[in-house]
Formats: structure tokens, sequence, C-alpha cells
């Protein structure tokens, strides 16, 4: 049997939904980023010395947030907004 021409292209639904998933994953990234890096030093000294602020460790903690919670997030601080 023959198929249809471009029966096998994705629909412009799930294209656009491909594109928004996408999109609103690298926000919540950039955004976990900069919020993480602008939360841990406004923790007390002691809990400043559990977690690191390099951006390997940045990035390693904003992959965190997608699946578990971070461990920065455990320490109690005032949440700025790009966390909220």
């Amino acid at each position: 049997m023959d198929e249809p021409i471009g029966a096998d292209r994705p629909s412009r639904l799930a294209m656009a939904l491909r594109v928004a998933f996408v999109f609103l994953a690298a926000t919540g990234f950039v955004a976990g980023y900069l919020g993480l890096r602008a939360f841990i030093p406004t923790l007390a000294p002691a809990a400043q010395e559990s977690v690191s602020t390099d951006p390997v460790s940045l990035v390693y903690y904003t992959l965190q947030l997608f699946v578990l919670s971070s461990q920065p997030l455990q320490l109690s601080g005032h949440y700025n907004w790009p966390l909220i």
C-alpha cells in the first residue's frame, strides 16, 4: 500500500508541543541556574560551606531541581523569584 505524501511528518500540533516543551525546559534551567547563583551567597556562612558555587556544581544543582530536590534548597534561606 502506498502511504500519502507527508504521512511520516509530525502534525503541527505535535511540533508546537515539542517546541514549547524545549522552550519551557530551557527557561526553567536558566531560571534555576540564576536563582541558585543568587540564593547560595544569601545563606548563613556555615551553610555556604556545605555547598559549592562553581559553575559545574550550579549546573548539577539545577539539574536536581527537575528530578529531585536540590541540596542548597534543603538549607533554610529566603528563596528569590527565579526559584519560586
